[in-house]
């Protein structure tokens, strides 16, 4: 029986280590990308909704003496480029015994959505492959 000492690695051994090690490689550079897009997707929807409020709560301070059902608006605000669109809707709520004094407002804001345009004019490049976003806020006013 002839045992000698092995002085390397075969050329197989060494691409099955070369294969697991990229592999590997791989899936850490993968997860850390979907932990990156998942934290700026959830700093991009908390901003949103954020935005949302302060319109709701700037409308509502400009409008509480007029405020009725029906007193729908909509607008554009636009925060470090990008454009947000909101809409307002103010309605009754019914079946309370306080019909004209309490009132349902619902905002919705949304943004980035396809073909929308910064403030400057330029198409809006930060959101690709995002798709749009939006968020409904919802409040519940009694007017004295």
């Amino acid at each position: 029986m002839n045992l000698r000492k092995r002085k390397a690695f075969s050329l197989v051994e060494l691409m099955v280590a070369v294969f697991i090690l990229s592999t590997s490689l791989l899936l850490v550079i993968g997860i850390f990308v979907v932990i990156f897009n998942s934290v700026q997707k959830g700093i991009d929807v908390t901003a949103g909704v954020s935005i949302g409020e302060m319109v709701m709560s700037k409308w509502l301070f400009e409008n509480y003496s007029s405020l009725a059902a029906g007193n729908n608006t909509g607008g554009i605000v636009t925060v470090n480029n990008v454009p947000y669109n909101y809409s307002i809707y103010v309605s009754s709520v019914e079946g309370t015994g306080m019909a004209d004094k309490l009132f349902r407002i619902d905002c919705k804001i949304y943004w980035w959505e396809k073909g929308s345009r910064s403030a400057s004019g330029a198409q809006d490049y930060y959101a690709q492959g995002y798709g749009n976003y939006s968020a409904d806020i919802i409040r519940y006013v009694y007017k004295q």
